[in-house]
């Protein structure tokens, strides 16, 4: 799922059915949920999207047909098709809050892409960075050369964008890293989510460097997303038996019962 930016009552969803849901979450004020619009086009489950942090009505769907959408969500046409830089499942994309055109791709193949959607071309392929499958990937809010990714193979590896090469490797997830969100308001500060939930930063002018670490208990399975935000860090959707939404405040670690939480700051 994703909210759209600039358009705070627009949720988007996507599944197996190969499409993506555009929603009216404020419809319910006015008497029952709507769905605005439903895009379809892609050929296979849609497992990721993100909205353009600038551009209104621009979002980005990728799929395990191994191709990215760009659709114009006023008129649900498809206006972009990245494809032939993946060759398997697409598992996250992210639009760069710095360049309108940039975009970031991970997959199963374990590639790492930066494309210019408006051209539908790749501008540049990160490798060396991860052995396993890629599963999420996040640009830093607050340096446009930094780009993280997260994979199976229990690392999260931080990217130099204009070298390629990798900055910093996190080795310290116990167990396969499904999820990332860096933190709008304290620079440097990173998430990942796995069967466990950490938290792992210290950014710094001059080097990487791990020099925060919190290990939050509670969830039961796989961890699928996360974001951070104040006053609380961590919000993270945990799927477990229950299909509990997992909410932790850092400053207490403490954890409290399982909700569904959307936090307005």
């Amino acid at each position: 799922m994703s909210f759209s930016p600039t358009n705070s009552t627009m949720l988007a969803s996507a599944g197996y059915d190969h499409k993506v849901v555009l929603w009216d979450v404020g419809a319910h004020q006015r008497g029952g949920g709507a769905v605005v619009r439903t895009l379809s086009g892609h050929s296979d489950a849609v497992t990721c999207l993100a909205f353009h942090p600038e551009r209104p009505g621009v979002i980005a769907s990728g799929s395990g047909d191994a191709t990215i959408r760009v659709w114009d969500t006023l008129s649900g046409q498809t206006t972009q098709v990245l494809e032939g830089g993946h060759s398997d499942w697409i598992k996250g994309v992210a639009w760069s809050p710095f360049a309108p055109a940039a975009l970031a791709s991970v997959s199963d193949d374990g590639s790492v892409l930066l494309w210019d959607a408006d051209k539908g071309v790749v501008k540049k392929k990160f490798e060396g960075g991860h052995s396993d499958f890629v599963t999420a990937v996040a640009f830093s809010p607050a340096d446009p050369t930094v780009l993280a990714t997260s994979s199976v193979d229990r690392t999260v590896v931080v990217w130099d964008i204009k070298g390629g090469g990798v900055t910093y490797k996190f080795t310290e997830a116990s167990d396969e890293v499904h999820t990332i969100s860096w933190s709008s308001h304290t620079e440097g500060l990173l998430a990942t989510g796995s069967h466990d939930a950490k938290v792992i930063g210290g950014w710094s002018p001059s080097a990487w460097k791990m020099s925060y670490y919190q290990h939050f208990e509670g969830c039961l399975n796989h961890s699928l997303r996360l974001s951070l935000c104040p006053p609380l860090v961590l919000v993270q959707l945990s799927l477990s038996r229950f299909f509990n939404a997992l909410l932790y405040a850092s400053s207490t670690n403490v954890y409290l019962p399982p909700c569904l939480c959307v936090c307005a700051i």
